[in-house]
């Protein structure tokens, strides 16, 4: 998975902002790590991220979480990173 630097450019290359705290808060404590890349939780998650962060972390938790899927599985796909990019699009989410 990407380390907390590499979400925190993607977020400053989508948004204007690195968003450290939360993808700090998402990545950097082990005892809940885990709970926090839950992806059956995505919608409390992200619903979480609102409001401890503000407006906007719920999709740049969201993003996280698909830059994450991305480096898990991303090479493990037939058609590679296209594939990815067009399950992004299916969803709407690029």
């Amino acid at each position: 998975m990407p380390p907390v630097p590499k979400h925190c450019l993607s977020s400053q290359q989508r948004t204007g902002q690195d968003c450290r705290a939360l993808h700090e808060w998402i990545d950097n404590d082990p005892a809940h790590k885990a709970a926090r890349h839950d992806l059956t939780r995505v919608l409390a998650l992200s619903q979480e991220a609102e409001a401890l962060f503000g407006a906007g972390a719920g999709q740049e938790l969201l993003w996280h979480l698909l830059d994450d899927l991305r480096a898990k599985i991303g090479h493990a796909l037939p058609e590679g990173p296209e594939a990815v990019n067009a399950a992004l699009v299916q969803l709407g989410l690029k």
